[in-house]
């Protein structure tokens, strides 16, 4: 998983309040009431993972991150900020939370499928809203939704508009795989969601490539300093983490099958 899926994964749990302080809605420690959250290789306070994605790592000499709004379940960097275990428990004396035991607050209430599911989407300056949860092949939106797995937009389209029709499919207007706008959305048979993907130039000889492709997080330059990159000696994860695309993709382009050896997409040989 990219570092960038990461964050958008540890944001779709965060809930912005009015009164400033963001909300974690995903687990919850018993113990001290504070957010935990999977970064991928350990868990790791809530509020420490969105101090330090803002703010970069805690100074040696100060490695607690306290709350001046005093909400525990708050991850807003602006109410976050590093103190020493002294001044941490400074903190605490002058707020009254010295050795008070912790007590739960009442049980939230629980979301619906459909709240759950609009928590994960991000509306993009373009006018799309991008499914920032699981991808499966072809940068599709994944979800599980009614005891089922299914594409997101596909969940997206029923949520809004009902039922899909026996042997139908949900086209994209925008050509966003990831994007779940219900508005960007239409129901067709397979024949004429082939039709349109021939009519944009996503099939055959007619599919687009590289940058015209406005799905690719490739261009150019970055297909150049991927080669550039795996010729010095680094590995192919690196060179992914880095340019927050996948390990495969990585393969591609250093082996020529996306790209060719001067930077640009196959099926266009010249620059």
């Amino acid at each position: 998983m990219s570092k960038h899926s990461v964050q958008d994964r540890f944001w779709s749990k965060v809930q912005i309040q009015h009164e400033g302080c963001w909300i974690w809605t995903g687990a919850i420690s018993g113990d001290t009431g504070y957010g935990i959250f999977w970064d991928g290789i350990r868990l790791i306070g809530a509020h420490r993972y969105a101090y330090q994605l803002v703010s970069g790592p805690l100074p040696a000499d100060r490695p607690f991150v306290c709350h001046a709004c005093d909400n525990r379940a708050c991850v807003n960097p602006a109410h976050l900020f590093p103190g020493s275990n002294r001044e941490n428990v400074q903190d605490s004396i002058g707020k009254g939370r010295w050795r008070r035991p912790y007590v739960p607050p009442p049980p939230r209430a629980s979301i619906t499928p459909a709240e759950r599911f609009w928590r994960k989407v991000r509306q993009n300056d373009d006018g799309c809203w991008e499914w920032t949860g699981a991808i499966r092949g072809g940068g599709y939106g994944h979800v599980r939704g009614s005891g089922r797995n299914t594409g997101a937009q596909r969940y997206a389209y029923e949520l809004v508009y009902g039922p899909i029709a026996a042997g139908n499919v949900i086209c994209h207007r925008c050509d966003n795989p990831r994007c779940v706008r219900p508005d960007h959305l239409f129901a067709g048979t397979t024949h004429e969601n082939m039709r349109d993907c021939r009519e944009k130039g996503r099939l055959g000889e007619k599919r687009r490539l590289g940058s015209t492709n406005g799905s690719t997080k490739i261009t150019h330059e970055i297909a150049v300093a991927i080669r550039e990159a795996r010729a010095s000696g680094r590995s192919r994860a690196d060179v992914a983490k880095q340019f927050g695309i996948s390990v495969w993709a990585v393969t591609q382009v250093t082996n020529g099958n996306h790209w060719t050896a001067n930077g640009g997409p196959v099926g266009q040989r010249g620059d």
